[in-house]
């Protein structure tokens, strides 16, 4: 089972830094894990 990465939406290098950091900790203690980086793709007005 892989286990997911996230933060919020459009991540700032703060929320970035930490996605890689926790899935290279979990990576590391012997599991699948991968980061995303979500995008905001609509407009709201």
């Amino acid at each position: 089972m892989n286990d997911i990465v996230t933060s919020y939406v459009d991540p700032d290098l703060d929320g970035t830094a930490c996605m890689y950091a926790y899935s290279e900790f979990l990576r590391k203690t012997g599991r699948n894990s991968n980061f995303i980086i979500l995008r905001n793709c609509f407009e709201y007005n």
